[in-house]
């Protein structure tokens, strides 16, 4: 498994009394090594697991799931055998009282399914100095914080779960039925058969799908270059989508593009 470690590091607007210090999206398999922080982090899993320290005993963060390190506390990590997470970082005079006023628990605390179209607003947002950005990034940070605290399952089929979440983040070429199955917590084979029976389709077919119909309205609604689209719509360079489009309509991007003009 490849380890991911993105994240951003807030460095404009800071003159309040908490803010966020920064976020990132790590997927580990390795023991991180041991460190104290004088910050608040909360932790929320999305795959796999990982104990963590409370200074007396190990706990395992599981999917939905969010752990949260009061400032000063000893960051303890290991991996079991991998863990996929969002993390979110507070810091300032008043960052503690934050967490103590909101009455969040230190450790584990049930979650539901992570919000990362959040996670991933606040990574673009930090990258913003300004006074706004970062009131902004501050405002996002909140609804994560309060969906950590008010857990909810969705009562909708897992089928119709994992439809929406294909039609939400097809263009992010890290989506597929592995990614899906994490998600819903669910196992893939399982989620396949469900799909199947329900749609009709397998959803790796209906996210390739998905994927190359919005490629096809893109190339014949708008004159943005192909290597563009084909990142627009998740896939990982523009010569995978040609080949793509071409297996299965017969026609390049460029038949296509000559359909609009004729």
């Amino acid at each position: 498994m490849k380890d991911l470690r993105q994240f951003t590091m807030g460095t404009g607007y800071r003159n309040t009394g908490f803010y966020v210090r920064g976020t990132g999206h790590f997927i580990i398999d390795r023991p991180e090594l041991d460190k104290f922080a004088d910050y608040c982090e909360i932790f929320w899993c999305i795959g796999g697991s990982a104990m963590f320290y409370d200074g007396k005993r190990e706990f395992r963060l599981t999917p939905g799931m969010v752990w949260y390190y009061p400032e000063n506390s000893l960051h303890h990590i290991i991996p079991s055998p991998y863990i996929d997470y969002r993390w979110l970082s507070f810091d300032g005079p008043d960052a503690a009282n934050l967490f103590h006023a909101l009455r969040f628990k230190p450790g584990l605390n049930p979650a539901g399914p992570c919000p990362e179209e959040l996670f991933a607003e606040i990574m673009l947002g930090l990258r913003d100095g300004s006074r706004q950005a970062q009131l902004d990034v501050l405002a996002l940070a909140f609804r994560i914080l309060t969906l950590a605290m008010t857990p909810q399952t969705d009562p909708r089929p897992v089928t119709e779960q994992a439809r929406d979440l294909i039609h939400k983040n097809f263009s992010n070429p890290a989506m597929n039925v592995s990614t899906l199955a994490e998600l819903l917590h669910v196992h893939r084979i399982t989620l396949n058969r469900l799909f199947q029976k329900t749609y009709g389709i397998s959803p790796g077919k209906y996210l390739n799908n998905v994927r190359l119909q919005e490629g096809i309205r893109l190339l014949t609604e708008s004159s943005a270059a192909v290597k563009e689209i084909a990142k627009c719509c998740g896939y990982e360079s523009a010569g995978y989508f040609t080949k793509v489009l071409h297996r299965q309509t017969g026609h390049t991007p460029l038949s296509f593009r000559r359909r609009k003009t004729a």
